[in-house]
């Protein structure tokens, strides 16, 4: 019998399906109404042969992939299935706007090694109606204005750099986004958890200069923050903070700091960036530049397409996002994911909670171990060789 357990409201749609068509076409006709048994995700699961399991996971792999492009199928990494499906997703997918938010978007950046294919359709709407679209990644892209070819695995450097004039352009040398709460908060020099809203950016010029050691690859940076004393403690702001950590410099702080965008030594410049990336420093300043920019002027609507990148990468990018007031603008959802472990232990954000039921619903088969999901993971060689049997029957059914 083996260990595969399935949705039953799966499994009855499925069997009904099935009858006089092949597994492929079976799915594809299966999902045009999936509405039906996604209702029933997280209720009853039924005991199936490893060999039926194998088959169902197949014929949706297939389908998809013949439908909707290879990158319509992936994996959360620790998954039995990763290496069979072949994309492999590092970090658990999250929840955003989908394609159709780039038409609306003023400036749009493509950034990293796309895994999907991009929406090309909204791409092209956005282009129509005087869209930007910046590509960020190893190898120049299609459709873009402007490629800025990175060296793998530097794209941290890149969007710290940006973050570095952003926050020097349009935050200290001229206050344009001063609404942002989420940097107001307090918090202590050596970080730890926020403590309350200060009910403004910056501390500067009310508190006493203080020194912070920032950590940078494996050593520190000796930066200053402004501080007040709550509690007996010294506190600063998550801006202030933030300022140190980017090398934006304000008199009358201690530490180290650039001497200016061409500065080659300190962390994060311009200039900085160009000797970990190969992007010019000239490039990287009009990057931040245009971002600010068409965030003053149209109240934020700039957006991202994030790529495969680092989390250390993620988290510099999703930072740009903060400052300008811009959002996610993603690609459709894996329409067949495989997940390692239950979704709510996962913490994905895109999938757990009825807060996502949208983005949920885009995946039109969720393979895992969790009572969450439609289908436990079949063994991997059974799932290969009905794949191997499948797959030319997926481009008769789309």
């Amino acid at each position: 019998m083996g260990g595969s357990q399935v949705n039953k409201a799966l499994l009855t749609q499925y069997s009904e399906a099935r009858k006089g068509l092949e597994p492929v076409s079976a799915w594809a006709k299966l999902t045009g109404n999936s509405e039906v048994y996604q209702a029933f995700r997280g209720r009853r699961r039924v005991a199936i042969p490893d060999r039926e399991a194998a088959e169902l996971a197949a014929a949706a792999i297939a389908h998809a992939r013949a439908a909707h492009g290879p990158g319509a199928v992936a994996a959360v990494a620790g998954s039995p299935l990763a290496e069979l499906i072949g994309t492999v997703l590092h970090e658990p997918p999250i929840a955003g706007p989908r394609s159709a938010e780039w038409a609306r978007a003023a400036y749009v950046v493509l950034w990293g090694a796309q895994d999907r294919r991009p929406g090309t359709p909204w791409v092209i709407a956005g282009r129509y109606k005087g869209q930007k679209v910046v590509a960020i990644g190893p190898h120049p892209a299609r459709l873009s204005d402007e490629t800025l070819v990175v060296r793998p695995g530097s794209d941290e450097a890149l969007a710290r750099a940006a973050g570095h004039v952003l926050l020097k352009e349009f935050f200290v040398d001229r206050p344009v986004f001063v609404d942002r709460p989420e940097l107001s908060f307090l918090v202590r020099p050596g970080g730890g958890d926020l403590l309350g809203p200060a009910g403004r950016l910056s501390l500067y010029g009310e508190g006493e200069p203080a020194e912070v050691l920032v950590p940078h690859q494996g050593g520190v940076l000796r930066r200053g923050v402004p501080v007040i004393r709550v509690d007996g403690e010294p506190v600063t702001t998550v801006f202030d903070l933030m300022l140190a950590e980017y090398g934006v410099a304000r008199d009358g702080l201690p530490g180290s700091w650039p001497a200016g965008y061409d500065d080659p030594r300190e962390p994060y410049t311009p200039a900085w960036q160009e000797a970990v990336t190969g992007v010019a420093a000239s490039r990287a300043v009009k990057l931040a530049r245009e971002l600010g920019v068409t965030a003053e002027k149209t109240g934020g609507q700039c957006a991202i397409l994030p790529g495969r990148l680092e989390p250390g990468a993620l988290r510099a990018v999703l930072a740009l996002l903060r400052l300008t007031g811009g959002g996610w603008a993603l690609p459709p959802a894996p329409r067949v994911l495989a997940v390692p472990g239950p979704l709510g232990q996962l913490a994905i954000p895109g999938l757990a909670g009825p807060g996502h039921a949208g983005f949920r619903s885009e995946v039109e088969l969720l393979i895992g171990p969790g009572d969450d999901c439609d289908l436990t993971p079949p063994p991997a060689a059974l799932v290969a060789r009905a794949l191997a049997e499948l797959n030319h029957q997926a481009v008769e059914s789309v």
